[in-house]
């Protein structure tokens, strides 16, 4: 039987009042350490980063991004070509619903 996160996530704060009377699954446990921390930290940080650069590219006549070189460095980041490759894939599939979908009559 596969829990929800929320199911989990209550049952862990009932354990924690001493409320849950149920097994407890050592295996749906995550242990954070201080390096996980750390990762997490830098990660968000690289991400903060990415949208501040990205905003630059937005005014075209921006300094920062002369010639299109702010954009050409951003194109670079893996998480960025992963992300314009997720957002040209949801559209593409939007356009797919769209065509597929019949069209309701107007109303006259």
């Amino acid at each position: 039987m596969v829990r929800s996160n929320v199911h989990l996530k209550q049952s862990m704060a009932n354990t924690l009042r001493g409320e849950y009377k149920g097994p407890f699954v050592l295996k749906n446990v995550f242990v954070w350490y201080a390096v996980d921390f750390i990762n997490l930290s830098k990660d968000i940080q690289h991400a903060m980063k990415l949208v501040t650069d990205f905003t630059f590219v937005l005014y075209r006549d921006h300094p920062v991004n002369q010639d299109g070189a702010q954009f050409a460095q951003l194109s670079l980041e893996p998480v960025i070509q992963e992300l314009v490759s997720l957002s040209r894939e949801r559209q593409k599939n939007n356009q797919l619903t769209h065509q597929q979908q019949p069209q309701k009559p107007a109303d006259v």
